[in-house]
């Protein structure tokens, strides 16, 4: 399903507790393991101050593509390394 599909747009939420835009205090390096498939390099993550309760991470599909993952049926890969 395309990214802009209506039903990829109405099914989002809010990640925010009040006024809905993202408060962003620091940013920081980290290594990043996705389900078990290493991001060579890490990478530099926002850091908010007003995400919704009971949301701890937001990981955009334009930060996965530029990871270069790919979901398989085999389980997910590193496209551009593997």
């Amino acid at each position: 399903m395309p990214r802009d599909a209506p039903s990829a747009r109405h099914n989002l939420q809010k990640p925010t507790d009040e006024c809905g835009r993202l408060k962003i205090v620091c940013y920081c390096r980290v290594g990043v393991v996705l389900q078990g498939v290493e991001v060579p390099g890490g990478a530099v993550f926002e850091v908010t101050k007003n995400l919704k309760r009971g949301v701890d991470l937001i990981i955009g599909s334009s930060e996965i593509d530029a990871w270069g993952i790919v979901f398989t049926p085999e389980g997910p890969k590193l496209g551009k390394y593997s």
